[in-house]
């Protein structure tokens, strides 16, 4: 493979615009599967590094497949950075031909690296998840509307709000199925459905949307979903600080579950009633609640740990987030420790959920979930009544949650 050779790939309805460096060759190509074609038999000719393209609403999604199919590396990128990169070097102009230079120009100085694409299920996962998104907007549009329509009226925006609740209703059992029918998602799923303060929807966002839960420190996946505070200094000047960026549509969710949060999570509403008690604005100690509860989800995830067990007491205090706690060098191994360590969800799709312990009061607590490097995903089987501690969800994937007296499973058992 050359070391050198990137082509950036402007997509757009009717055409590919592409352009390859160092070589200088540009060319026009239609964007349907013929020109998509010769686009991957260039790249193959040429050896191509990497293939650049701009996130372009879906239109990308073919080329970008494609690619991945023939094991060519591309990369979807913001179209926000080659924006930003063009007008770095002083062009003004704009044309299809002069936004793939740039794209090309982009790969070729700051040498990208490429990205993992989704298998087909992520994608239909996401895909899903989006309409769901879609279907509530437009239900609270029709809803909204029905509040000031003439009568006349009203018996369609009815008949139109009921078919969209039917319509998410039937969406909402096939996203269940979808994640059931994948060990990791359904693993994923089951620890998040019981954080105080996430809900069914919220619990799909997060499965869909951010596969990178787990993986990443508590600072990255703060500013992929963009709830970081941003620095404005220059000079003497020290500017407010802001979120910005990221994933919308996961911060929204996030906003929404950590105004839940605030006043059934234990743990977040003494975090909130701190900021607040100290002087800052609603808002901000909302967004400081939304960082708190992505982060404690991460370590969750990546730790494999469940919300309330004992290991995290110290981590969920104000103070400290679950990746950022003091941990003691000489501590004693973990009870009922997994003998093969962990590394997270995120590295592999093994879960281990062992007999729990009791508390003071004798009820029975969990013990650390761990997750071994190798081997088949383990859930629990579990049987009788029970609830979910804390005010968590547990209309998503009942069939998950153990029903013990705290709610989580008693043992472990590989399935």
């Amino acid at each position: 493979m050359s070391q050198d050779t990137v082509i950036g790939v402007d997509v757009c309805g009717q055409f590919l615009d592409v352009h390859v460096l160092p070589q200088g060759l540009a060319a026009r190509h239609t964007n349907d599967p013929a020109g998509i074609g010769e686009v991957v038999r260039l790249s193959e000719g040429l050896d191509a590094r990497l293939v650049v393209m701009e996130a372009t609403g879906g239109l990308e999604r073919e080329l970008a497949l494609e690619c991945g199919l023939n094991q060519i590396p591309v990369l979807v990128i913001n179209p926000r950075q080659i924006k930003d990169f063009a007008r770095s070097t002083g062009r003004l102009a704009k044309t299809d031909a002069l936004d793939a230079l740039a794209i090309a120009q982009y790969a070729f100085a700051l040498r990208p690296e490429p990205r993992p694409l989704a298998d087909a299920d992520a994608e239909h996962l996401k895909a899903l998840v989006a309409r769901r998104r879609q279907l509530v907007s437009m239900r609270v549009a029709e809803t909204n509307r029905l509040k000031r329509a003439l009568e006349a009226v009203h018996p369609r925006l009815l008949r139109h709000i009921e078919y969209l609740g039917e319509e998410l209703e039937d969406l909402d059992r096939e996203i269940e199925e979808l994640i059931e029918a994948n060990s990791l998602w359904k693993a994923k799923a089951e620890l998040l459905s019981n954080v105080p303060g996430l809900g069914p929807a919220s619990c799909m966002t997060l499965v869909s949307a951010l596969p990178e839960l787990g993986s990443l420190n508590r600072r990255e996946i703060a500013a992929l979903v963009g709830v970081a505070p941003l620095n404005r200094d220059s000079g003497g000047h020290r500017g407010k600080r802001s979120i910005w960026g990221g994933r919308s549509h996961v911060r929204r969710v996030l906003y929404m579950a950590a105004m839940s949060a605030r006043v059934h999570n234990p743990h977040i509403k003494v975090f909130y009633d701190r900021l607040v008690g100290a002087g800052k604005p609603g808002k901000v100690a909302l967004v400081a609640c939304m960082r708190k509860l992505l982060t404690m989800i991460n370590a969750m995830l990546r730790d494999g740990t469940l919300w309330d067990h004992p290991s995290h007491a110290g981590n969920l205090l104000p103070q400290h987030s679950c990746s950022d706690a003091p941990r003691s060098t000489n501590a004693a191994p973990r009870p009922n420790a997994h003998p093969a360590g962990g590394r997270g969800l995120a590295a592999c799709g093994r879960l281990w959920i062992p007999r729990g312990t009791r508390n003071d009061s004798g009820r029975e607590r969990p013990a650390p979930a761990v997750i071994p490097a190798q081997g088949d995903l383990c859930i629990t089987r579990h049987s009788g009544e029970g609830r979910n501690p804390g005010g968590g969800a547990s209309g998503l994937f009942p069939s998950l949650l153990g029903k013990t007296e705290m709610g989580f499973p008693p043992a472990a058992a590989c399935v």
